[in-house]
């Protein structure tokens, strides 16, 4: 039998229209204005700024790949996305992830 860790709560058609408006926006801002645009989302939804947004292809990995404390670091990133896309399954794995590798004080 299925179990569900969580369920989305249903939203009214008109929501699902207002979300397309903000993501036109974002969209929109990107096409003008690059990576200026993406900085001050990732500023405003995320409160994250990185030095940079490009990756090398050293740094392109998989969860299979990371460290511990990377993956602590990454999971609730990917979790975020996950419930933003409303991949719920999904989700759920990194959360367990998170909480599987949670970095301990003075742990690599």
């Amino acid at each position: 039998m299925r179990e569900y860790l969580k369920k989305a709560a249903p939203r009214a058609p008109e929501s699902d229209e207002a979300v397309r408006v903000v993501v036109a926006e974002i969209l929109g801002a990107v096409r003008r204005e690059g990576d200026a645009a993406v900085r001050r989302y990732s500023e405003k939804l995320d409160r994250w700024s990185p030095a940079a947004f490009r990756l090398s292809p050293g740094e392109i990995v998989t969860y299979q790949r990371l460290s511990r404390a990377a993956s602590a670091r990454v999971a609730p990133i990917a979790a975020r996305i996950c419930e933003i896309e409303g991949m719920l399954a999904h989700k759920a794995t990194a959360d367990l992830r998170e909480r599987r590798y949670a970095v301990r004080q003075g742990e690599p």
